[in-house]
């Protein structure tokens, strides 16, 4: 699995702006296994007990997190929260879904710019998938989790 948090994309003035998602889904740094390194490696587990500890410690009683789309690291660290709050797992999947609701006319408008630059049935499929949530990341991310958590 290629490491999604190094990958550069970089766009040039005038770039198609789906080029990078394009460039991304082709060298595979979008997989169903992709979240897996949110549970696995020591400087996420490291990073998730810190943001843990900040909220443990309260400050004035506010807390705001937040990410360029808050639907991957962001979206764990809610996903960790929720079920410490002992939020069902099935109730967290619901919300983590409604992300696509919110995001569906730039799931569009990015599709559309992809089948600009490809008529590759995978990446198109891909796209939205990249854009918005998809439920298989999480289950596969619920399937990691208690493997990396030392008893």
């Amino acid at each position: 699995m290629t490491d999604m948090v190094k990958y550069d994309a970089s766009l040039q003035p005038g770039d198609n702006p789906a080029k990078g998602i394009v460039n991304a889904i082709q060298d595979g740094v979008y997989s169903a296994d992709m979240y897996d390194v949110f549970a696995t490696s020591n400087y996420s587990r490291n990073m998730y007990h810190s943001f843990f500890n900040q909220l443990l410690e309260g400050g004035d009683g506010t807390t705001l997190w937040h990410g360029s789309s808050g639907k991957d690291r962001t979206g764990i660290a809610t996903v960790l929260i929720l079920s410490a709050l002992g939020v069902s797992q099935d109730t967290i999947m619901q919300d983590y879904l409604l992300t696509n609701d919110f995001v569906q006319g730039s799931i569009q408008y990015m599709t559309g710019k992809a089948a600009e630059l490809t008529d590759d049935e995978h990446i198109l499929q891909t796209v939205p998938k990249v854009v918005g949530v998809d439920a298989e990341l999480l289950n596969g991310y619920y399937q990691v989790m208690p493997l990396a958590v030392p008893i």
